[in-house]
């Protein structure tokens, strides 16, 4: 809780103090009376400060009372109790017509009133970190796999349950990736995403001849992967350094058998996470999309993950399945995360009411390569 919350509160007690002393002190009580409009202004300039950084509409005075009124915020109690005081004092002192009390008294209720409005501009409407972080709750797209390939993954999959030798897997897959693709631009040469996987498969392969069989099983079953299970199990990788705890896969009908192999591996690879089945009935309306994943918040919720502690993947799916996962992210602290098909590697984007058309068109710009990746995947 913000130590400024209880300013409000500590002033309206010093004036009562300068008031019920048995010899009121003149000093003292000009001294809070300065102090609470001092107060007043500089909480009035950084919330100024604060609504314009932000591009919100300014605050009015009415809208901070009913904030108070109905408890809108989680530190509300404290502030409810001084408004509250407040009027039943102002309403006192207009009575007795004490001029310098109903001037106090007045400005208390503005600095209260300021305070609800710093509360609300540092927490609903904080943007998200524009650094990738890891998060205890991690929801994915699911991409499309042909029934043949999936029963072919499912039949190959090793029997070993050793999660450090599954996750040492996908790790060195990631590198690999990285390291070809660097490659390919520094030869200056044009490549796609399977041109980038047939050398990855190529090369773990061959370092895969190195280990022992129940090692070089798993290794040569990495290697066999469609990028899109690789990037979806490095994601999970990733955000298991702190302790990930729940992933949910937005499947469509043509993705239910990435979920069943995403499944298998997760739990063997990484046994304490819960892997979670959303399923999408209209992968090609960006309003529904958008909807199945505020569900999938408010189930978090439900889990104890308030929206910062949950990162929207949009790598895997379609096109059409990232911008509804982006739109759906344009709020509050939630926070947006892709793999650059360029370099291979993780990057946070920060969407907002302020860079989402920046955002949306950096996707654009990617689409053609995406359309183009997902049919050489099909083919």
């Amino acid at each position: 809780m913000r130590w400024w919350l209880w300013l409000p509160l500590l002033f309206l007690l010093a004036w009562l103090l300068s008031q019920f002393v048995k010899e009121r002190v003149w000093w003292l009580e000009w001294g809070v009376a300065c102090a609470s409009l001092l107060a007043v202004f500089a909480a009035h300039v950084w919330v100024s400060r604060l609504t314009l950084k932000k591009n919100r509409p300014s605050p009015s005075f009415l809208a901070g009372l009913v904030d108070i009124a109905t408890m809108r915020r989680l530190e509300s109690p404290i502030l409810l109790l001084t408004g509250v005081v407040l009027l039943g004092y102002l309403i006192n002192l207009m009575t007795e017509l004490n001029f310098l009390g109903l001037l106090v008294s007045f400005a208390m209720l503005m600095l209260t009133v300021e305070i609800v409005w710093l509360a609300d501009l540092h927490t609903s409407y904080l943007p998200p970190s524009s650094k990738l972080v890891p998060t205890p709750g991690l929801i994915l797209f699911a991409s499309r796999l042909g029934g043949n390939e999936k029963d072919n993954l499912c039949s190959r999959i090793s029997s070993s349950d050793n999660p450090q030798i599954w996750q040492d897997a996908i790790r060195r897959a990631g590198e690999l990736y990285k390291q070809v693709a660097e490659k390919f631009r520094k030869d200056k040469k044009s490549f796609t995403l399977p041109d980038v996987s047939k050398t990855v498969a190529h090369e773990l392969g061959c370092e895969a001849k190195a280990y022992f069989d129940y090692q070089k099983n798993i290794w040569e079953f990495i290697a066999s992967c469609p990028p899109a299970i690789v990037a979806a199990l490095r994601s999970v990788d990733y955000h298991a350094q702190d302790n990930l705890k729940f992933v949910w896969s937005i499947v469509t009908d043509e993705a239910a058998g990435f979920f069943e192999v995403f499944e298998i591996l997760v739990k063997k690879a990484f046994p304490g996470v819960s892997v979670l089945k959303k399923e999408l009935q209209d992968p090609n309306d960006p309003a529904n999309i958008q909807k199945v994943v505020n569900e999938v918040y408010q189930e978090a919720a439900s889990r104890g993950l308030s929206e910062d502690q949950v990162t929207t993947d949009i790598t895997g799916g379609t096109a059409i399945m990232s911008v509804g996962g982006a739109l759906a992210c344009v709020r509050s602290r939630r926070r947006l995360q892709y793999l650059r098909q360029d370099t291979f590697q993780f990057i946070a984007v920060p969407v907002t009411i302020q860079n989402i058309k920046q955002a949306i068109d950096e996707l654009l710009d990617q689409l053609p390569e995406l359309l183009q990746s997902s049919r050489s995947e099909r083919q």
